[in-house]
């Protein structure tokens, strides 16, 4: 078995993409870290004296500990491992400690939430989804519920939540949150964690917004153009990224996630995405020539990133950004973008162009990764329609070549990006 003697050592470990490997700790005895596609846990082999067989007990996942976290770095796992022998050796058991937390975490909500995450979101939803409910449920709005008994948070404290954040203007947020909390405790009265007998804390909650408005936004062709020179003054890795999502139509999680070994020959293989399938995308060469222009660190497999490590986070703030670079080059009296527009208008942009330039809609639906409807476009029909995808991003990446030429970009004043 392999050692470790240092947490810049565990932290070189890299994850396998199946089975477990196990890495013993050089100082102390006994101290194992088990590596999976998942993670890194500690745990304790351990025979007392007397006992035939070594007895394994689960320390908790590896981590730096901080902050309240239930994680262990390695001087804290080698604690926590001393504490333990000297429990078994004076003939208690630890894992009645261990069992007490573990009793606390199926009865709070921050527990509960994690059960449900791991038992019902991750085997059931597709990753995005996944992420959506995590990021809901693990929100600062509801830290107030973390260490509460499941089953005493009432109605009134989902519309207080509620409230709380339609009365901040995220009408729309505020629904998805109760979409969300309806799922969850559902799913906590079928695993008898609540009592079913009456009603369920989202019960007879309605939405904040009775009536959501479908969006209709798209930018205009000089807006295009505003907005892909904003993106130019944002630099790497978000102006770049932004431009990707309407060179491309994808969604915004997926664009961010992308990793090198998904593009081969100029085709974008999505297996991790929304719609839970494989989506095969051809690139238009404005497309490729972007990722192009990425910085290349020999250690990180992602395209866009900050660390090299991680994808890049809050794009919302980052929008922030890019509008007041749009507002220094259009100035106040410009009649674009009086009209608000979001992150996924770029996504409506790129359908309803290559509606306009004479792509059917079902080449678009397929661009944009969308379900087929019927038994037949569900279960039978697997055709890829890669030429017609081809041939779709073809055009729409020379038609936005030749509006951000130099020619065009002149109109309203400015050089290309």
């Amino acid at each position: 078995m392999k050692s470790f003697s240092s947490d810049t050592g565990i932290q070189k470990i890299k994850l396998p993409e199946a089975g477990r490997i196990e890495f013993s700790d050089a100082k102390e005895g006994g101290l194992i870290l088990r590596v999976s596609p998942r993670g890194k846990t500690w745990y304790l082999i351990f025979r007392p004296p007397g006992v035939k067989h070594p007895r394994r007990i689960k320390i908790g996942p590896y981590g730096s500990g901080g902050d309240g976290s239930k994680s262990f770095g390695l001087l804290q796992a080698r604690r926590k491992a001393q504490d333990w022998k000297e429990s078994l050796r004076a003939g208690d058991d630890p894992r009645s400690e261990a069992n007490a937390a573990k009793a606390r975490m199926k009865t709070d909500y921050a527990g509960t939430v994690e059960r449900f995450l791991t038992q019902y979101v991750e085997r059931n939803l597709a990753r995005n989804t996944y992420l959506q409910y995590s990021g809901i449920l693990r929100s600062d709005l509801l830290k107030t519920w973390r260490s509460r008994p499941i089953h005493k948070i009432t109605r009134a404290d989902v519309i207080s939540v509620l409230d709380d954040i339609a009365e901040s203007g995220r009408l729309v947020q505020a629904n998805r949150t109760l979409a969300v909390l309806r799922k969850f405790f559902g799913w906590c009265a079928e695993k008898d964690l609540i009592p079913v007998d009456g009603l369920l804390p989202t019960d007879r909650v309605k939405p904040p917004l009775k009536k959501e408005q479908a969006r209709k936004r798209t930018l205009s062709d000089p807006e295009i153009m505003v907005f892909w020179r904003a993106c130019g003054q944002l630099g790497s890795p978000f102006g770049v990224y932004f431009q990707f999502l309407l060179a491309t139509g994808q969604r915004r999680s997926e664009a961010a996630n992308m990793v090198r070994s998904d593009i081969k020959e100029g085709v974008w293989t999505q297996t991790d995405n929304k719609a839970g399938r494989t989506h095969l995308l051809p690139l238009s060469d404005l497309a490729q020539s972007l990722l192009e222009k990425l910085p290349r660190a020999a250690r990180s497999k992602l395209y866009f990133t900050t660390n090299d490590k991680t994808p890049i986070q809050g794009q919302s703030k980052v929008k922030q950004r890019l509008d007041a670079e749009i507002h220094k080059l259009i100035g106040e009296d410009s009649e674009l973008f009086q009209e608000p527009w979001q992150i996924h208008d770029l996504r409506r942009t790129f359908t309803t162009r290559l509606r306009q330039l004479g792509i059917g809609q079902d080449v678009c639906s397929s661009l944009l990764n969308h379900a087929a409807k019927g038994v037949t476009a569900q279960h039978y029909d697997q055709y890829q329609m890669m030429p017609e995808k081809s041939h779709a991003m073809k055009v729409w990446g020379s038609f936005l070549e030749s509006l951000l030429s130099d020619k065009c970009a002149n109109v309203i004043g400015f050089n290309r990006a």
